[in-house]
This record gives structure tokens, C-alpha cells and sequence, in this order.
């Protein structure tokens, strides 16, 4: 069981020391990511490595789900722009850009699959 003054000392530490890509909290580093992408694909034990690592840390994930009218509205939208840039690119005579067609399948296969 932690004394009283250990107590204490997570609560109102001594004091803080703030860097420009982190905070010292006591004898504690405190730093903040934030993620708003994955990988194009996830495999099992994707998260592994990180929640692996030898430190100790805090991890919060937040997922905001979304209704499935909505994603496949703005799916649509997302489908007519990369179209719109594969169709510039080309009217431009420019070589064709395989991460656009990447793009626009993965967008196809998701709309496809929301559909179902």
C-alpha cells in the first residue's frame, strides 16, 4: 500500500517542467501522439511491437463510429475526386500514379463491402 505522501506526489507533484515535445512531471516524461491513420492493412498482432516495449505507458484509443449512410456518402465523394485526378493526370498526359488506383480500389472495395 503507497504512503500517504507517495499519495500525495502523484497527485500535485513538486512540479513541471514543460519542452516544446514534452512535459517532466516530477521524475515521470509525458508525451502525447496522435494517430489518425492506419496502415492500409492490419494483420494480427499489428499492435504488438508497441504495446510490447519495455517502458511503461498509458494507451487510449478512440474509435468514433460512423453511420453507414454517411461513410458510404462520403465514400462516394472520395471515389469522384480520386476519379477526377486520375482523369486530370491523364488529360494532362502524365504518367498514371498507381497510389491514385490503389486509392480508388481500396475506396471501391470498401463501398462494395459497406453495400452488402
Amino acid at each position: 500500500m503507497p504512503k500517504f505522501s507517495d499519495i500525495k506526489k502523484i497527485i500535485a507533484p513538486a512540479g513541471a517542467e514543460v519542452n516544446s515535445n514534452h512535459l517532466k512531471v516530477g521524475d515521470k516524461f509525458v508525451k502525447s501522439f496522435f494517430i489518425f491513420s492506419y496502415p492500409r492493412f492490419l494483420s494480427t498482432g499489428w499492435f504488438e511491437p508497441i504495446i510490447n516495449m519495455p517502458n511503461l505507458f498509458d494507451i487510449s484509443i478512440f474509435v468514433n463510429p460512423v453511420d453507414t449512410n454517411i461513410a458510404l456518402k462520403n465514400l462516394r465523394k472520395k471515389t469522384a475526386q480520386i476519379e477526377s485526378q486520375i482523369s486530370d493526370m491523364q488529360d494532362k498526359g502524365l504518367v498514371r500514379d498507381p497510389m491514385l488506383e490503389t486509392a480508388l480500389q481500396d475506396v471501391e472495395t470498401l463501398r462494395d463491402t459497406l453495400q452488402q
